[in-house]
């Protein structure tokens, strides 16, 4: 039976698994060229791209260096041209991920091809003629000649069918086809001057914000260095960009010709959950381990991945009673705090599940001495606004899997990671004696999110 306060109904929902992707490094002390883009990203054709979808049909990934892989006679007249970028090794390594899938599942290997770099004279005639037709980003996949009576196009359509076949992920610019990307990638245009920008921050967080520079500005130079004393990010570069990251970035400052996120005291972690995912529940269970370190320097904020379907009708992806205990754990946070937040879900965690929470919760509310009647009316008054309030959220920050970490507001990680603790302490002022030191121990978590 659906329960809302009082009367509404709620309806049930399945999405997709999650899938983590990893992007790949930089090298520490480099300078470079790097962007990913607008022109062809801006195109309405662009969705979520090869390698998404590769991974949603289990395809694992390999690393190839580009180049001609030993072509067969299944090319059918066609031509791939690889269009390098020499100037961005996160590109190069993201384009062989994507190679390395079409060799191994979509007879990619099958069609000749050539790696021509955008700086030579006949890469940059080739990318002339691409930006003719709107296509301003590097480095890029291209097929030429019959590319429909290749094996490849005829593998692509038949395994991407239900996706919209492969005319869903090849764009058709003047001679070229091109294979919509989904690796880094930066705005390239020839004709511009080059953006210098210092990156200044612990690597980690250098890698996950180059990405967001890249598809910013045209023509970066990122220069990278560990920050100055006292900040988590520094940012020399022009006013505009200044201004952009000030927007994208919770608790930046513009300090000068800088954007700055300094160390904190305190430093406030959101986790977002479902209430009966496990690996939420995964997440929740390493928290005592934090707060063992940090104490009081570590705040937890907890939200709770709800999806808002209008007219006072939401849901959550376990069902109707895993949406009614999302909003019961908020009240008890709002009522009680933190600490007794953390209580009540490890409580319910060994205690109640998505299919009895209904008739479980009151009896471990009682064991922890907490107010069942407060509870009752936070749920009873506020469980629409708290529903959406948290399905904003969500949106607003743009999580839609359980566990998600946000440090700072802004900061994306993962709270199971061994080396979390390392990880805030680059973000906190004079962290506590001995808490930047030791891993976090995880413990397994089965069943499902998604």
């Amino acid at each position: 039976m659906s329960y809302m306060p009082r009367k509404k109904s709620v309806k049930k929902e399945e999405k997709p698994k999650e899938t983590a992707k990893k992007e790949a490094v930089p090298k520490k002390g480099t300078e470079k060229k790097v962007k990913p883009a607008k022109g062809i990203g801006g195109n309405p054709y662009v969705i979520a791209g090869i390698v998404l979808l590769a991974f949603a049909l289990g395809i694992g990934i390999g690393y190839v260096l580009m180049g001609n892989q030993g072509a067969t006679p299944s090319g059918g007249g066609a031509r791939a041209i690889l269009l390098a970028d020499d100037q961005c090794d996160i590109c190069t390594e993201g384009v062989n991920q994507v190679v390395s899938i079409l060799d191994q599942r979509f007879n990619f290997s099958g069609i000749p091809r050539e790696t021509i770099s955008v700086q030579s004279k006949e890469g940059e005639k080739i990318y002339r003629k691409l930006l003719e037709n709107n296509v301003n980003i590097v480095p890029l996949i291209l097929l030429e000649g019959n590319v429909e009576g290749t094996d490849f196009y005829k593998t692509l359509n038949t395994m991407l069918a239900q996706y919209g076949g492969a005319s869903r992920f090849l764009m058709k610019a003047g001679d070229y086809y091109v294979l919509l990307p989904d690796w880094p990638y930066r705005l390239y245009n020839p004709d511009q001057p080059e953006t210098k920008i210092l990156l200044q921050g612990d690597e980690t967080v250098r890698t996950m914000l180059e990405p967001f520079i890249y598809r910013s500005v045209v023509n970066a130079v990122i220069v990278e260095e560990d920050a100055p004393e006292g900040y988590v990010l520094r940012v020399e570069a022009p006013e505009h960009i200044l201004n952009t990251l000030k927007q994208a970035f919770s608790g930046a400052e513009i300090e000068g010709n800088a954007a700055v996120i300094k160390k904190m005291k305190e430093v406030n972690v959101e986790l977002f959950v479902m209430s009966f995912c496990p690996y939420g529940n995964q997440a929740e269970e390493i928290i005592p381990q934090i707060k063992e370190k940090f104490g009081d320097r570590v705040r937890i904020i907890p939200h709770y991945i709800i999806t808002d379907l209008g007219n006072n009708q939401f849901r959550s992806l376990h069902g109707d009673q895993e949406l009614h205990q999302d909003v019961r754990e908020v009240c008890v946070y709002k009522l009680f705090g933190e600490d007794a937040w953390l209580n009540f879900v490890l409580a319910i965690n060994k205690s109640c599940s998505a299919s009895n929470a209904d008739s479980c919760w009151e009896n471990v509310v009682r064991d922890l001495n907490l107010d069942v009647d407060a509870i009752k009316e936070c749920y009873d008054n506020e469980f629409a606004s708290i529903a959406s309030e948290e399905a904003r959220i969500s949106q607003l920050k743009g999580v839609t899997g359980s566990p998600t970490t946000l440090i700072g507001g802004w900061y994306r990680a993962d709270i199971r990671d061994p080396n979390f603790p390392a990880l805030l302490c680059s973000f906190m002022e004079n962290p506590p004696e001995g808490a930047c030191e030791g891993k976090i121990e995880v413990k397994a978590a089965s069943g499902s999110c998604g």
